[in-house]
């Protein structure tokens, strides 16, 4: 399952600390895709790939001390056009 999370810190010395937990991550199947830094009301934004739900879940937890993260998990465009299609198509019905 693939997630985007929206970053920001809490602390600044994590980096190595960080990092560790990413390799550890990395053989529970956890693999990062990109990490981006922003401007404006986050610091970083994060694609990555978990096998679970509750993978990704557990991975927010543990960097709880020193970053707030939101992660979400984004749907397909096509996907999202066909339910859209649906709803509107329900909502004139009615």
């Amino acid at each position: 399952m693939r997630f985007i999370t929206l970053v920001k810190f809490k602390k600044k010395d994590f980096v190595a600390e960080n990092l560790k937990m990413i390799e550890e991550e990395s053989k529970k199947g956890i693999n990062y895709l990109s990490i981006n830094w922003t401007l404006g009301r986050y610091d970083a934004v994060a694609m990555f790939e978990a096998p679970y739900e509750k993978e990704a879940m557990r991975m927010a937890i543990r960097r709880a001390d020193f970053l707030d993260m939101e992660p979400w998990l984004p749907s397909r465009r096509k996907k999202r056009e066909n339910s859209l299609r649906y709803q509107i198509l329900i909502h004139f019905s009615e």
